[in-house]
């Protein structure tokens, strides 16, 4: 796996990977991750990234500049399909998939994007079918469907309310055709009021703290990776679903009654990191036309 950067870019800075235990970058930085989706000993953790160069430096021929960028921990988005159930905006609730109207099926490709709406979201991650492998399929009867997920590390947020948004869109290669959907994170925060804790004061218990760090002290801010049906999907998650029209956004997987638990998840392996190829960034693509029953 790799960590990609580009420069032309404000805020998202990430890394594709499959598996969860590491990854490290095409160039000469290491960033490593550990058991993102295990509740860390570690209060205090303060990402960044840093970049050594050597080589001309005006008149020094064999210069060394070095240059640190303070970053969030990373933000894991996952897309998952989840087309054993599809979504009626006629009766608001989920039901079972069946072969009359939506029959779980693979996708065929998915595109992850990044921006300030839709007009301006810009390409992050594109999977597509046969080249980057099979499909993101469903496994019928053994509950335990593809995901996408992504390690994204982005800059600092400029206010203590600001989201990044991330639009996932789907494309199949026949009808019916899966609507495109959003979803947004603040991001990772895992800060803790000091680095060394001893036995006669010891931590306090880990809140979320979406807003920031708390003004009292002390403190232990940890954002647990959230799950869905069971199994953990990330930060910033958004279930791949068809739905009957062109309605809102579907209920939450987990809200009574809730959708039947996974007995585990294919992390999809491959796919291309658009984000840093060329000089000029890719604007998200169109999704399909939905087709309703």
């Amino acid at each position: 796996s790799q960590l990609c950067l580009n420069q032309g870019a404000s805020r998202v800075r990430y890394a594709s990977f499959a598996a969860l235990d590491s990854f490290t970058t095409k160039a000469s930085c290491t960033l490593n991750i550990v058991n993102l989706f295990e509740n860390h000993t570690a209060l205090r953790e303060v990402p960044f990234i840093q970049v050594v160069y050597r080589g001309q430096l005006g008149e020094e021929t064999d210069g060394i500049a070095v240059g640190i960028v303070d970053t969030q921990e990373p933000t894991i988005v996952g897309a998952w399909n989840n087309t054993d159930h599809y979504y009626s905006n006629v009766g608001f609730n989920w039901l079972i998939q069946n072969g009359t109207n939506f029959a779980h099926r693979g996708i065929d490709s998915l595109s992850i994007c990044s921006g300030g709406g839709l007009s301006s979201s810009v390409l992050l991650y594109r999977y597509a079918s046969p080249q980057d492998g099979l499909n993101i399929s469903f496994l019928n009867g053994g509950l335990n469907p593809g995901i996408v997920r992504l390690a994204l590390i982005n800059g600092k947020p400029p206010t203590s309310t600001s989201n990044q948004a991330y639009r996932m869109v789907p494309a199949l290669n026949a009808p019916p055709f899966m609507q495109q959907r959003s979803t947004q994170s603040r991001g990772q925060l895992r800060q803790a009021s000091q680095e060394i804790f001893i036995t006669s004061t010891p931590p306090p218990a880990p809140v979320s703290c979406p807003m920031g760090e708390p003004t009292a002290t002390p403190f232990w801010c940890f954002d647990p990776i959230k799950r869905r049906r069971g199994q953990p999907i990330g930060d910033a998650l958004q279930a791949m679903y068809f739905a009957t029209g062109a309605g809102s956004d579907a209920t939450d997987v987990d809200l009574p009654p809730a959708l039947p638990l996974y007995s585990g998840l294919r992390p999809v392996v491959g796919g291309t990191v658009e984000f840093n190829l060329g000089l000029t960034l890719l604007a998200c693509p169109a999704p399909q036309t939905s087709v309703a029953f």
